[in-house]
């Protein structure tokens, strides 16, 4: 670090330039221009926000595995079963189709509650 003249410790990431910027506010605003960093940035969030999703369907499907009772009926489209009942077949375990559909559709809701509330 630099010293000013008045024997004070300067922090060069604070203290501005020529220009009226410091170090600190240049580096953001080269990030936030820059167009392949910006990508990057968005796909490591979206990787956690992936991973934060996964996580909790997991948790919802341990939930909803082993439960008891007769349930609902709901109605769902061939393909939709279909689908579902693809992801199960192809499952490193024997999951329940009941189990997998209920945490799906509650991952989802719980995931897009705010969007939900618009329709």
């Amino acid at each position: 670090m630099g010293k000013n003249t008045s024997n004070q410790m300067v922090n060069p990431w604070h203290s501005k330039n020529s220009n009226g910027k410091s170090l600190a506010e240049s580096v953001n605003e080269i990030i936030n221009n820059s167009p392949v960093l910006s990508e990057a940035t968005d796909e490591i969030t979206s990787s956690k926000c992936k991973a934060r999703e996964w996580k909790r369907f997991t948790a919802l499907l341990e939930d909803y595995t082993g439960v008891k009772g007769q349930g609902a009926a709901v109605w769902i489209p061939t393909e939709v079963k279909k689908r579902i009942e693809f992801v199960r077949a192809n499952a490193k375990t024997n999951i329940p189709i009941r189990a997998l559909a209920a945490a799906m559709i509650v991952a989802f809701i719980d995931e897009h509650r705010n969007e939900l509330k618009t329709l």
